[in-house]
């Protein structure tokens, strides 16, 4: 098919400018998204918005060129006027935009219609602090209503003129009273259990729920969110439960599984042999895994260790101290191994992720994904507490996001944090991005050790 497309291609300029055409929308709109042009921190600076349009246009235009060159196009893309007027006319665009945007959302004969109504959950120090750096930071994009407490007197005042419009048990009526698009949980002293419980309760309403903790600093250092002064805010807007959602993230998975397993089989057969040769025992290690909604499945991968590593009661009680944070945030999941263990064949597909290629298998059959949390082992998961276990709402995945975020540095509750951030922003988006950045951890053996 490719041979036959690229002969297609080559007889053809035509469809071969055509095609650069039909592309240069999506590139951009890629590379637009990857310098994080749609967040809200953006949007409101202007000079910062400008800059990275302009830096996505360079980018678009240097990944145009390339395949200019590489399918040989003729035409219109061989004139540097074009190009020229091309750049041109793509930053006007963007600044007209970014002017009317800009105007739209800051005059406030306009900004009313932009601006969510949005109230913050938590009336005490956090919740003040919180709302007070909203509205010192112009946030235009946000209008505060009031307050919502569950110990406060309903109607008192809280701060700067803002009140206490309610509680959790009379949610119904202060969301439809003052018409609420936004609930920000702004209580720093709280439990994830309990945080774990609003979450819930709010996601049952049309409105869009946001956090705002210190306790979610990892997400701030790791990825790039919205923030008010110092603490990462984010929205909670999961497609998980999306039946259309599903079904295009089950076909990707199921197409990504079987080319992964048709490119790579010499890959595969490189493994086999190796395994075969460096030591005695099965060349695939199964292992009983816990996955979607808790239900365990079988899990394969290519035997690095030698025969009955996994019965290694030193791992498990290492994982032990790890889950309850006895031992800092120099240890991770992926490091809690005996290393006298490990094969030296097998230290070497565990370096690539070599060792992890079975797991296709498991995508192609259904009990996993290409991108999620990863799947625990009975005994890790009996540990959890219970908000730890929200993670398994979602499918676990060969690669996530706390596997490309600086794992070595990351303790327990940080890693499930960064699981639990993508269970709430799935989208299929988010999972190109997770498996592109997938590609130079492996290429560069930043895989499992």
């Amino acid at each position: 098919m490719a041979f036959l497309g690229a002969a297609i291609l080559r007889d053809n300029p035509e469809l071969k400018t055509q095609l650069t055409t039909m592309l240069f929308s999506p590139i951009l709109i890629l590379i637009i998204r990857a310098q994080h042009l749609y967040k809200l921190h953006v949007i409101t600076f202007r000079a910062r918005h400008l800059v990275l349009y302009t830096k996505s246009i360079m980018i678009t235009l240097f990944v145009i060129v390339v395949i200019q060159f590489i399918l040989r196009i003729h035409s219109v893309f061989d004139s540097r006027l074009f190009y020229v007027f091309f750049v041109e006319i793509l930053l006007f665009m963007g600044l007209l935009r970014v002017v009317l945007a800009y105007h739209w959302i800051f005059n406030p004969d306009w900004n009313q219609i932009f601006r969510s109504r949005t109230v913050v959950y938590g009336a005490g120090e956090y919740g003040k602090v919180t709302t007070e750096s909203i509205l010192q930071n112009s946030d235009k994009l946000r209008n505060i209503i009031g307050f919502i407490d569950d110990e406060g007197t309903i109607g008192k005042l809280v701060y700067n003129e803002l009140k206490n419009l309610g509680n959790l048990k009379t949610i119904d009526q202060w969301i439809n009273t003052y018409r609420i698009d936004e609930v920000i949980i702004a209580i720093n002293n709280i439990t994830h259990d309990r945080l774990t419980e609003i979450i819930k309760v709010f996601s049952e309403y049309p409105i869009k729920t946001s956090i705002a903790s210190e306790k979610y600093q990892i997400i701030s250092r790791k990825l790039h969110v919205d923030t008010i002064e110092n603490t990462p805010i984010y929205g909670i807007a999961s497609l998980s439960e999306n039946p259309f959602f599903k079904l295009i993230k089950r076909m990707v998975d199921i197409l990504g599984s079987l080319s992964g397993i048709i490119i790579l089989w010499p890959v595969y057969l490189f493994a086999i042999i190796g395994v075969k040769l460096s030591s005695a025992g099965p060349i695939i290690f199964k292992q009983e895994r816990i996955g979607l909604n808790g239900e365990p499945f079988m899990f394969f991968k290519f035997r690095s260790m030698v025969t009955g590593s996994d019965q290694d009661a030193t791992r498990q009680h290492r994982m032990e101290e790890f889950i309850a944070g006895c031992n800092g945030d120099e240890q991770n999941g992926t490091k809690i191994v005996n290393e006298s263990k490990i094969t030296r064949f097998g230290r070497f597909i565990r370096k690539y992720s070599i060792d992890e290629l079975p797991q296709l298998f498991n995508v192609l059959k259904g009990d996993m994904s290409l991108v999620g949390p990863r799947p625990m082992i009975p005994y890790e998961w009996n540990l959890l507490e219970p908000w730890h276990r929200r993670r398994a709402s979602v499918k676990p995945g060969c690669s996530g996001l706390w596997q490309v975020s600086g794992r070595s540095s990351t303790a327990f509750d940080d890693m499930i944090i960064l699981d639990l951030y993508y269970v709430d922003n799935v989208s299929p988006w988010f999972d190109l991005e997770i498996l592109l950045k997938t590609i130079p951890t492996l290429l560069f053996g930043h895989g499992g050790k």
